[in-house]
């Protein structure tokens, strides 16, 4: 289960630092 939440936490991470860059 661990290791699904920190999926789901990069997967977040990701698409802010997209938002972020556009």
């Amino acid at each position: 289960m661990k290791s699904e939440n920190e999926e789901l936490k990069r997967k977040l991470d990701e698409r802010k630092a997209l938002d972020e860059r556009q």
